[in-house]
Protein backbone atom coordinates (compact mmCIF):
# COMPACT_ATOMS: atom_id res chain seq x y z
CA UNK A 1 0.00 0.00 0.00
CA UNK A 2 1.36 3.21 -1.07
CA UNK A 3 1.04 6.19 1.83
CA UNK A 4 -1.06 9.22 1.43
CA UNK A 5 0.34 12.50 1.51
CA UNK A 6 -2.07 14.67 2.14
CA UNK A 7 0.00 17.19 3.29
CA UNK A 8 2.04 19.78 1.55
CA UNK A 9 3.86 23.19 1.97
CA UNK A 10 3.74 25.13 -1.08
CA UNK A 11 7.10 27.00 -2.20
CA UNK A 12 7.28 29.19 -4.94
CA UNK A 13 11.06 29.81 -6.56
CA UNK A 14 11.78 31.76 -9.44
CA UNK A 15 15.39 32.54 -10.76
CA UNK A 16 15.19 36.69 -11.82
CA UNK A 17 16.80 37.79 -14.79
CA UNK A 18 19.39 40.16 -15.19
CA UNK A 19 17.21 43.22 -15.83
CA UNK A 20 15.26 42.37 -12.12
CA UNK A 21 18.44 41.70 -10.61
CA UNK A 22 20.16 44.94 -11.46
CA UNK A 23 17.15 47.30 -10.14
CA UNK A 24 16.21 45.31 -6.74
CA UNK A 25 20.42 45.78 -6.74
CA UNK A 26 19.48 49.43 -7.12
CA UNK A 27 16.95 49.88 -4.62
CA UNK A 28 19.86 47.89 -1.91
CA UNK A 29 22.91 50.23 -3.29
CA UNK A 30 20.47 53.47 -2.11
CA UNK A 31 19.08 52.19 1.19
CA UNK A 32 22.23 50.39 2.53
CA UNK A 33 23.51 53.44 4.24
CA UNK A 34 20.56 52.91 6.61
CA UNK A 35 21.05 49.62 7.52
CA UNK A 36 21.27 49.41 11.20
CA UNK A 37 22.75 46.94 13.36
CA UNK A 38 19.09 45.18 14.36
CA UNK A 39 20.24 43.55 18.43
CA UNK A 40 23.47 42.62 19.97
CA UNK A 41 22.15 38.65 19.59
CA UNK A 42 22.29 38.53 15.83
CA UNK A 43 23.93 41.42 14.63
CA UNK A 44 22.08 41.83 11.22
CA UNK A 45 22.10 45.00 9.76
CA UNK A 46 18.49 45.84 8.39
CA UNK A 47 16.43 48.58 7.86
CA UNK A 48 13.45 46.97 8.69
CA UNK A 49 13.11 49.63 11.78
CA UNK A 50 13.65 52.66 9.27
CA UNK A 51 10.19 52.30 7.96
CA UNK A 52 11.82 53.62 4.36
CA UNK A 53 9.20 52.27 1.53
CA UNK A 54 10.13 51.29 -1.71
CA UNK A 55 6.76 48.84 -1.97
CA UNK A 56 5.67 50.27 -4.69
CA UNK A 57 9.24 49.75 -6.53
CA UNK A 58 9.20 46.11 -5.70
CA UNK A 59 5.60 45.30 -6.97
CA UNK A 60 6.55 46.96 -9.98
CA UNK A 61 9.52 44.87 -10.68
CA UNK A 62 8.09 41.35 -9.57
CA UNK A 63 4.62 41.99 -10.69
CA UNK A 64 5.02 39.11 -13.19
CA UNK A 65 5.96 36.79 -10.26
CA UNK A 66 3.67 37.98 -7.75
CA UNK A 67 0.45 38.02 -10.43
CA UNK A 68 1.34 34.48 -11.06
CA UNK A 69 2.06 33.54 -7.00
CA UNK A 70 -1.49 35.42 -6.45
CA UNK A 71 -3.64 33.16 -9.56
CA UNK A 72 -1.77 30.06 -8.06
CA UNK A 73 -2.02 31.02 -4.52
CA UNK A 74 -5.65 31.64 -4.89
CA UNK A 75 -5.14 35.16 -3.02
CA UNK A 76 -8.60 37.62 -3.41
CA UNK A 77 -7.05 41.12 -2.31
CA UNK A 78 -3.11 40.52 -1.64
CA UNK A 79 -1.09 43.38 -0.23
CA UNK A 80 2.54 43.85 -0.32
CA UNK A 81 3.71 45.12 2.88
CA UNK A 82 7.16 45.50 4.72
CA UNK A 83 9.40 45.47 2.25
CA UNK A 84 12.94 45.10 4.45
CA UNK A 85 16.43 44.46 3.59
CA UNK A 86 18.70 42.53 5.79
CA UNK A 87 22.62 42.09 5.07
CA UNK A 88 24.46 39.41 7.10
CA UNK A 89 28.14 39.52 7.98
CA UNK A 90 30.59 37.30 9.80
CA UNK A 91 28.77 35.65 12.53
CA UNK A 92 25.44 37.31 12.05
CA UNK A 93 22.54 34.65 11.93
CA UNK A 94 18.42 34.50 12.03
CA UNK A 95 16.56 32.80 14.93
CA UNK A 96 13.73 30.35 14.19
CA UNK A 97 10.74 32.78 13.76
CA UNK A 98 7.68 33.41 11.20
CA UNK A 99 5.98 36.20 9.52
CA UNK A 100 2.33 35.68 11.07
CA UNK A 101 -0.51 34.13 10.30
CA UNK A 102 -1.95 34.87 6.98
CA UNK A 103 -0.13 35.26 3.66
CA UNK A 104 3.08 34.74 2.19
CA UNK A 105 5.82 36.12 2.37
CA UNK A 106 9.28 36.38 0.33
CA UNK A 107 13.18 36.39 0.71
CA UNK A 108 14.94 37.49 -2.29
CA UNK A 109 18.81 37.06 -2.51
CA UNK A 110 20.53 40.39 -3.56
CA UNK A 111 23.99 39.27 -2.57
CA UNK A 112 24.51 35.58 -2.45
CA UNK A 113 27.74 33.18 -3.14
CA UNK A 114 26.54 29.54 -2.82
CA UNK A 115 30.25 28.82 -2.32
CA UNK A 116 30.29 30.70 0.69
CA UNK A 117 26.88 31.30 2.04
CA UNK A 118 23.52 29.39 3.04
CA UNK A 119 19.98 29.20 2.18
CA UNK A 120 17.46 30.34 4.37
CA UNK A 121 16.47 26.82 6.47
CA UNK A 122 12.65 26.02 6.56
CA UNK A 123 10.74 24.19 9.13
CA UNK A 124 8.43 21.71 8.74
CA UNK A 125 5.29 22.29 10.76
CA UNK A 126 5.20 18.33 11.07
CA UNK A 127 7.93 16.34 12.59
CA UNK A 128 9.30 12.82 12.05
CA UNK A 129 6.81 10.41 13.09
CA UNK A 130 9.24 7.69 14.10
CA UNK A 131 11.53 9.52 15.92
CA UNK A 132 10.00 13.52 16.35
CA UNK A 133 13.29 15.19 14.61
CA UNK A 134 12.26 18.12 12.75
CA UNK A 135 12.36 17.93 9.28
CA UNK A 136 13.96 21.01 7.46
CA UNK A 137 14.19 22.23 3.90
CA UNK A 138 17.19 24.05 2.32
CA UNK A 139 16.64 25.51 -1.16
CA UNK A 140 19.16 25.52 -3.39
CA UNK A 141 19.68 29.17 -4.26
CA UNK A 142 21.62 32.00 -5.54
CA UNK A 143 22.14 35.23 -6.62
CA UNK A 144 18.81 36.32 -8.10
CA UNK A 145 16.76 33.35 -6.55
CA UNK A 146 13.60 34.33 -5.27
CA UNK A 147 11.33 32.68 -3.07
CA UNK A 148 7.47 32.62 -1.93
CA UNK A 149 6.54 30.70 1.50
CA UNK A 150 3.64 30.53 3.97
CA UNK A 151 4.38 33.22 6.75
CA UNK A 152 3.51 31.08 8.86
CA UNK A 153 6.16 28.26 8.18
CA UNK A 154 9.10 28.80 10.78
CA UNK A 155 12.70 29.82 9.09
CA UNK A 156 15.98 30.73 9.98
CA UNK A 157 19.25 31.38 8.90
CA UNK A 158 22.31 30.05 10.48
CA UNK A 159 25.42 31.86 11.31
CA UNK A 160 27.49 33.19 8.28
CA UNK A 161 30.67 31.96 8.30
CA UNK A 162 31.74 34.13 4.96
CA UNK A 163 33.97 37.67 5.30
CA UNK A 164 31.81 38.24 1.98
CA UNK A 165 28.69 40.23 2.79
CA UNK A 166 25.11 37.92 1.93
CA UNK A 167 21.97 40.32 1.64
CA UNK A 168 18.44 39.69 1.10
CA UNK A 169 15.23 41.59 0.83
CA UNK A 170 12.01 40.16 2.15
CA UNK A 171 8.27 41.22 2.14
CA UNK A 172 5.00 40.01 3.04
CA UNK A 173 1.87 39.38 1.41
CA UNK A 174 -1.43 40.07 3.08
CA UNK A 175 -4.88 38.41 1.98
CA UNK A 176 -7.16 41.34 2.82
CA UNK A 177 -10.73 39.83 2.16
Amino acid sequence: MEPLNKFQVPFFIYQLDLNKQLQILNIFTCNEKNLIQKDPVSNVYTDFFSKRNYTADIISILRDELEELYSTAGFFSPSVSEVWIQQYTRGCFMTPHNHGTTGFSAVYYIKFDPKEHEATRFISPLNNFVTGDNYEYKPEVDKGTLIFFPSVLMHYVRPTQSEKPRAILSFNIDDRL
